[in-house]
């Protein structure tokens, strides 16, 4: 029995970790953004550049740093699917471990655990292929660094801050009350420790000013270049929160406890770093609404849904008593009554969808949608039974049929993450039909040379640039739509000036007087437009 309470941390520590790691696993999958990304990172690591099309310099990925990354790591291990998956996993299980190894007690990592179960968001945008782990990664850092003040803090904290940027350019919504607190409360700040902190920010804008002709990625120009009303987009943004809501009530009670903490902070006089991140969150759910949402259900969430809750489970677990009028209550059986009540009212939505091997659509919601659930039937997930389903007969998903022969059957677990994974280790390029849209799968198999078009203008400069009239009938986030032929030719003739600075800054030399004179033009005139 002693040695069971000599090792019970340990023991508890690696039974959390265990149980995490393998729920992330079990439900690992590829979205299809994390396709156009690996289509890039594939055309770096074959000496294409950090692309998507050759010829044609623009970034077609939202997240610089993971995409890094995961250039090093396929060019490692040459290869590009389970590689990205593998990754993925450990990333979001260095988050997790970062939070258990710093709580103090027992409890507090037995209810981090549960909560963290009881929310499909969190779970989902685990893996996915997008940079949502490393945001979490690199958000509990930062809430460490803040907590334990280490001897090279202003070190420290430029370097994450710099670090989450390069993550998410939008990211800088959250830290801004965040770099306030910090600088404010902050007396001696060394001018070097600002320099080597935020040279990772600098070298990268850099590149991508002279490389792309612009700090902005080219979904920025697609998703957010919109003739729609700010009143509109807000209202979008709203039902984006709603409908999300829906896929998993742990945001219900995620955006109920921001707004209690908040206001309890506020009346208490109690500004503390944890109040100020908490402001950053409310700035960003805010800056999520105002742009109209996106289609993942959840996914802009999860990092600071996991953020949250850390700030929570860390005052809980320093803290054994809650004043409130004079009277003492015992923080630790409130904290675990309120977990318990969290677990059994998101048992339905969350764990009853973790632990069973079918992958239901909830809904074929237009606004937005259950994006693990709607890949996983299609073969990008790692975990999946033998299932049937009907394949539209549109041209996008025709190309399951045309390059694996599914004929409407998934033979096996991941059956085509592994066939996709064979052919770009074999140097095997299917010829896709033509897209309609930027369908991430279709890209990446797609040859190198091939030139893809699609009409959402994510991978596509000029299209990207095209003033697009939203149909608010029919408002999808992300997915703004152009007629090809009648967007180049509208903007060669309306536009034919600027149509000829953006085919410079993309396609032409890096180095020349015109060029650089335009990227300078282009970045005031538009980047910092888009960016205010």
């Amino acid at each position: 029995m002693s040695k069971i309470k000599k090792y019970q941390r340990a023991i508890v520590l690696t039974l959390a970790m265990a149980i995490l790691t393998a729920y992330i696993a079990r439900t690992a999958w590829l979205s299809d953004d994390a396709m156009i990304t690996i289509r890039s990172v594939l055309m770096l690591n074959n000496g294409h550049g950090p692309v998507t099309t050759i010829g044609i310099r623009a970034q077609s990925f939202t997240h610089p740093l993971w995409f890094l990354l995961l250039s090093i790591v396929t060019r490692g291990t040459h290869e590009y699917i389970y590689s990205v998956i593998i990754f993925n996993v450990v990333v979001a299980a260095t988050a997790y471990f970062l939070v258990v190894r710093n709580l103090k007690k027992n409890l507090s990592i037995t209810i981090f655990v549960c909560l963290l179960l009881s929310s499909r968001t969190i779970i989902d945008y685990s893996t996915s292929g997008l940079e949502n782990a490393l945001s979490s990664l690199l958000l509990i850092m930062l809430f460490l660094v803040l907590k334990k003040a280490p001897r090279n803090q202003v070190l420290y904290f430029v370097s994450i801050c710099s670090l989450l940027i390069m993550t998410r350019i939008d990211f800088v919504v959250f830290l801004i009350p965040l770099v306030f607190y910090f600088f404010r409360k902050t007396s001696h700040i060394r001018a070097k420790s600002l320099i080597v902190g935020m040279s990772p920010l600098f070298l990268w804008y850099t590149f991508s000013l002279v490389y792309y002709g612009t700090i902005l990625p080219n979904t920025a120009y697609t998703k957010l270049n919109l003739n729609v009303s700010k009143r509109v987009l807000s209202g979008f943004g709203l039902k984006y929160l709603y409908e999300s809501s829906k896929y998993d009530l742990f945001i219900v009670i995620f955006l109920a406890a921001l707004f209690i903490f908040l206001v309890y902070s506020l009346l208490k006089k109690s500004f503390g770093f944890q109040f100020f991140i908490s402001v950053g969150i409310a700035m960003y759910i805010i800056y999520i609404v105002s742009i109209g949402g996106d289609f993942m259900a959840g996914r802009l969430l999860s990092p600071f849904m996991f953020l949250f809750i850390v700030i929570v489970l860390f005052s809980v677990d320093s803290n054994n008593e809650l004043i409130l009028k004079n009277r003492s209550f015992n923080v630790m059986k409130i904290s675990t009554g309120l977990a318990i009540v969290i677990v059994l009212l998101t048992l339905s939505t969350s764990w009853m969808y973790i632990l069973s091997s079918d992958e239901n659509v909830l809904a074929n919601n237009q606004l937005v949608g259950d994006e693990r659930s709607f890949y996983a039937l299609r073969g990008q997930s790692i975990f999946l039974r033998q299932s049937e389903f009907s394949i539209p007969q549109d041209v996008d998903y025709l190309t399951y049929k045309e390059l694996f022969n599914l004929n409407g059957k998934i033979p096996n677990d991941g059956y085509l993450l592994y066939e996709t994974s064979k052919a770009i280790s074999n140097n095997e390029k299917y010829t896709a039909l033509p897209l309609k849209s930027c369908r991430g799968l279709n890209l990446l198999l797609n040859p190198y040379k091939t030139h893809v078009i699609d009409h959402c203008g994510l991978i596509d400069p000029i299209l990207s640039r095209t003033p697009v009239v939203v149909d608010i009938n029919h408002f999808r986030p992300g997915h703004y739509l152009r007629t090809v032929d009648e967007a180049y030719d509208i903007y060669k003739e309306i536009n034919k000036p600027q149509y000829h600075e953006i085919k410079l800054l993309t396609t032409g030399k890096l180095f020349t007087t015109k060029r650089l004179g335009f990227i300078a033009k282009n970045f005031f005139s538009n980047d910092l437009k888009l960016l205010i």
